[in-house]
């Protein structure tokens, strides 16, 4: 299961999930990752084992005449999603793991026998799913 999120207006754009929304506008933001985070309960109660894991978007600044694209490496989603997470979710019932090189992290269950082999597993199934991430290998 994926949970991604954009403005329903850009449903149709190739660019959905790196817009810029609400520029400025910080208690929108921690709405919509409020929103998100709370349903790490929800699966957790359906799904006692479970794990997760995000892929942060770069940016692309429209209103700047050259789109304007962040790099992917500890790009802005991924501070404030990972900061927000650090945050809100503690270590008792997951393992955090960043990986800052594609801005991307893990929730690792740590209901789960052997935590390194789960990592590898999710981030098999990431590479295989989001093909355009680089190589996260050391």
């Amino acid at each position: 299961m994926a949970l991604k999120f954009y403005c329903k207006k850009d449903r149709g754009s190739q660019y959905k999930y790196n817009k810029i929304i609400n520029k400025g506008n910080f208690t929108s933001v921690i709405r919509i990752l409020d929103t998100c985070t709370s349903l790490i309960l929800i699966l957790l109660e359906q799904h006692p084992n479970c794990s997760f894991g995000l892929c942060s978007s770069r940016s692309i600044d429209f209103s700047n005449p050259k789109k304007l694209t962040e790099n992917l490496e500890n790009n802005q989603r991924f501070r404030v999603y990972s900061k927000f997470i650090q945050d809100r979710i503690g270590n008792i019932t997951f393992t955090h793991l960043e990986y800052p090189s594609i801005s991307s992290y893990l929730l690792i269950n740590n209901s789960v026998a052997d935590i390194r082999k789960k990592e590898e597993d999710i981030v098999k199934m990431f590479e295989r799913t989001y093909n355009s991430i680089p190589d996260i290998g050391d």
